[in-house]
């Protein structure tokens, strides 16, 4: 989740909760200071009541005076009886199951010595509706309120996050071997301008590191040429030496075996060292069936050796406008992986079509990572020839040509498929 939406999903979450307390608490508070209207009016028309009773001296006036007001009521008491307030619903003989509200009062009033109960009564209708319509109001006010609230910080977090998001789609695209430089947008907040300024230092400490580190390598790799070449040359001679004990003979060979890994791995080092610098700059148009095609041809008796079948599947021919070798190399890599991590009368699946070329192999089951499988010396298995450069130099080239490159384990076979797109290279 996003970091603007996880914000906004905040205050929205924050809203309704006040929407869904404030309403409630409206309603009760303008209903008990509606009724406590109505009470006070009540309790004002039953005091004047007792006020002006001085001008009536019979029951019979009283009848009459009563029945001039259909909200007052007259009943016969005993005793006398405190003044009480209450709510009383009443069936609406429109509608059979609605019932009218109403707010009445009762108390006790004496005329010419007798004891008479009255009860005054006013309609809660027109309150009701009142209410509900306030509440609406209030509703609609507070909805509008929310969603200006939301409306505004979506815009002008937006604009205060901008130089994040900015710094985040550079840091993104940024690439250490290309060393590219990283755009910061300038920005009032103090907090994004620290950042730049830590991103802008570690930026420039890591690229010092890479370059620390390609330097070391390189010098590293053309210091053990030579040593190399001697242990080799020394080794071959000590192989012509007679007579050699058989122990004798597989220690050299065990010796040779190692120096020739040794030689292997120093020049799949220099080779990542001239693809990071650069030194592969010419171009050409490589027929990459036709490469492939060779290449095949090249490793046929290694396949001959474990019994492994080749099947090449060719739906085009493209072309590709890149430097022959890197290409040579990328796609002799790809194939020796194939063979060397087969199985004995396996297969050796090539297949190349418009817009890219896949190379698939039989072989056991396990649990490789797509993303380290590509990683320098991480090894798919504890074949002693193997240097755990090879995949790494297939990478580094398919990122040097923009060609997106992937792994997969699909019904026993192992699949690395190359994407050139529809361009020549």
């Amino acid at each position: 989740m996003k970091l603007l939406h996880k914000t906004i999903r905040t205050y929205l979450v924050y809203s309704s909760v006040i929407l869904l307390i404030t309403i409630p608490l409206f309603y009760v508070v303008v209903r008990h200071v509606l009724l406590h209207s109505v009470d006070r009016s009540l309790k004002a028309q039953l005091r004047d009541i007792r006020n002006n009773l001085s001008s009536i001296h019979s029951k019979e006036e009283l009848d009459i005076w009563s029945g001039l007001d259909k909200d007052i009521s007259l009943y016969a008491a005993t005793v006398a009886a405190p003044d009480s307030v209450y709510t009383r619903y009443v069936s609406n003989p429109r509608y059979k199951h609605d019932e009218d509200p109403y707010r009445e009062i009762a108390g006790t009033i004496r005329v010419d010595g007798q004891i008479y109960k009255l009860v005054i009564s006013s309609s809660l209708i027109e309150n009701e509706d009142l209410l509900g319509s306030i509440m609406i109001v209030q509703a609609l006010l507070l909805l509008l309120l929310m969603t200006g609230i939301l409306w505004i910080n979506r815009i002008s977090s937006k604009k205060i996050w901008k130089p994040f998001y900015s710094l985040l789609n550079n840091m993104q695209q940024y690439d250490l071997h290309k060393n590219n430089e990283v755009a910061f947008t300038e920005t009032r907040i103090s907090e994004f301008n620290e950042l730049n300024q830590v991103i802008k230092n570690l930026q420039a400490r890591n690229y010092e590191i890479y370059l620390q580190q390609k330097e070391f390598t390189e010098n590293a790799s053309h210091e053990m040429q030579t040593p190399l070449a001697i242990i080799q040359g020394q080794v071959e001679l000590l192989m012509q030496t007679n007579p050699l004990t058989e122990q004798q003979a597989n220690l050299i060979s065990e010796l040779e075996a190692s120096n020739l890994r040794l030689v292997r791995l120093n020049k799949s080092l220099l080779l990542l060292t001239k693809i990071e610098n650069n030194e592969f700059v010419p171009t050409e148009s490589v027929d990459l069936v036709g490469l492939t095609t060779k290449l095949a041809d090249s490793f046929r008796d290694y396949m001959d050796k474990q019994k492994i079948k080749l099947v090449v599947h060719f739906d085009a021919h493209p072309e590709l406008n890149a430097n022959a070798s890197l290409i040579e190399i990328l796609l002799s890599n790809l194939i020796s992986n194939g063979i060397r991590h087969n199985i004995h009368g396996g297969e050796l699946k090539i297949e190349i079509g418009e817009t890219f070329f896949k190379i698939g192999n039989t072989g056991q089951p396990n649990t490789l990572s797509p993303e380290k499988i590509f990683t320098r010396f991480y090894k798919e298995s504890n074949h002693s020839d193997s240097t755990g450069l090879g995949l790494a130099i297939v990478k580094r080239i398919c990122d040097m040509y923009g060609f997106p490159i992937s792994y997969s384990f699909k019904e026993g076979i192992h699949s690395f498929s190359v994407i050139v797109g529809s361009r020549k290279g």
